[in-house]
């Protein structure tokens, strides 16, 4: 497992009745809730901590009982949204349409200046693709993409990680295809030296730069816009061991090579 830092907050939604006794999960603005009868409601104990602003930085251990409503804003779709062995556990099952996501409320990258997001997760059954996904500022010029549109997203497919990243006209401007090996822990980390220039590190190796003039506010993880599932296709399950981002105080160590490869198996 990669190296922690201090934990910030630890949270957990349920979504959906895993045993017959009833289970109603913390209601989160703009988040459609589960319930299920008979029985009576048990409301799960949250396990709160101080959020910090923007710019002091903004990490989630997933090692509580429920989400933060204040940080997160859920969305489990027809899925499920929980918490397993101290990670955010995103899945969904066979015959159920869409995948769920999960969306920081507020702002989590500072203003100006360089910035990071790193997340560290395990694929534990591959599917048809999800997405990491960063929120930017609205459109400078007409020709731009509009807010609604993701600037960065990583998509899991069959059998292999997708990374994509868009310029400023909608056109791709890095790509890069890397598999992963499930059941085992994963990182991605982007890099923004305060300017232009974009950084993509995927296990310990950046896998290239790009630039764009694009600066992101907030980030999601998960499927959005909703999408139904398509015949014959499944959905993956991912489970997310920690998310952060903030002020980017010294560039990651990572090898500059350009080959990198997942995890191997122990």
């Amino acid at each position: 497992m990669f190296p922690r830092l201090p934990l910030v907050l630890a949270a957990v939604l349920v979504a959906g009745c895993p045993s017959p006794q009833t289970v109603t999960p913390a209601v989160v603005p703009n988040t459609v809730a589960a319930v299920c009868t008979p029985g009576p409601s048990v409301a799960p104990s949250a396990t709160a901590s101080a959020t910090p602003a923007p710019t002091e930085g903004f990490r989630d251990d997933f090692d509580g009982t429920v989400l933060d409503p204040t940080r997160w804003a859920s969305f489990p779709q027809s899925g499920i949204i929980r918490f397993e062995n101290g990670k955010l556990d995103l899945l969904n099952t066979n015959n159920q349409k869409n995948f769920p996501y999960v969306l920081a409320k507020q702002a989590v990258f500072p203003a100006s200046g360089p910035f990071f997001l790193e997340v560290a997760y395990t694929v534990v059954t591959g599917g048809t693709n999800i997405s990491f996904s960063l929120d930017y500022l609205p459109a400078e010029t007409p020709g731009e993409k509009p807010i609604t549109k993701p600037f960065m997203s990583t998509t899991w497919f069959y059998n292999n990680l997708q990374f994509n990243f868009d310029t400023e006209n909608g056109a791709p401007t890095f790509q890069g295809t890397k598999g992963y090996l499930p059941a085992l822990p994963h990182r991605l980390r982007i890099e923004n030296d305060g300017s232009t220039t974009y950084r993509v590190i995927f296990e310990q190796t950046e896998v290239g730069t790009f630039q764009s003039k694009r600066r992101p506010t907030r980030f999601w993880i998960g499927s959005n816009p909703v999408a139904d599932l398509k015949a014959g296709a499944v959905w993956p399950r991912i489970q997310v061991d920690y998310v952060a981002a903030g002020p980017l105080t010294a560039p990651d160590p990572a090898n500059a090579d350009g080959t990198a490869t997942p995890s191997a198996a122990p």
